[in-house]
């Protein structure tokens, strides 16, 4: 007669927990995982305080846009660059002062100094990064106008670290 097999032998048992080996290879992944998004998440916390610099100069653009529009689709040194101008002529609100940095009273926390018009060229908008969380970049916003819309060029001035990865704009 054969005996037959116990069913002890077979039946499955039950593990609890994880073993090392387990454990070990889910800690790799989340390692790596993390060691591939943290300079991404770097690069959008500064790409984000340049959006933060663009925003503030919104009404100096829409300003500059409407004089442009008045003076016959023309933007020229005489005009449209100079924000007393613009508050003169009523494009921008009595008491307008550029977005400016923190430190100097304004409202601008990531930027080194004032906004400045016209430097180079007519109505040209001139925003420069403070070194610490904006990398000192500079970005210039230049109109081009037409008989139907005034469109902004973005640039930047090519410094190291001031591409489009770290600004928004550029190459």
């Amino acid at each position: 007669m054969i005996k037959h097999v116990s069913s002890r032998l077979f039946e499955s048992r039950s593990e609890h927990g994880y073993s090392l080996i387990e454990l070990m290879i889910v800690m790799s992944i989340i390692s790596v995982l993390t060691s591939m998004s943290i300079p991404q998440y770097v690069n959008y916390a500064v790409r984000a305080r340049w959006s933060d610099n663009i925003v503030r100069v919104g009404p100096l653009k829409s300003a500059i846009a409407e004089c442009a529009q008045f003076n016959n689709n023309t933007v020229n040194a005489t005009t449209c660059n100079d924000v007393a101008f613009l508050i003169a002529n009523a494009f921008l609100p009595l008491g307008y002062a550029p977005p400016g940095p923190s430190a100097a009273g304004g409202s601008a926390p990531y930027m080194a100094m004032p906004v400045t018009v016209g430097s180079a060229a007519p109505a040209e908008i001139v925003i420069t990064g403070t070194v610490n969380t904006a990398l000192g970049c500079v970005v210039v916003m230049t109109p081009t106008v037409s008989a139907s819309a005034v469109t902004w060029a973005y640039s930047n001035n090519g410094a190291a670290g001031c591409g489009r990865i770290r600004t928004g704009v550029g190459t």
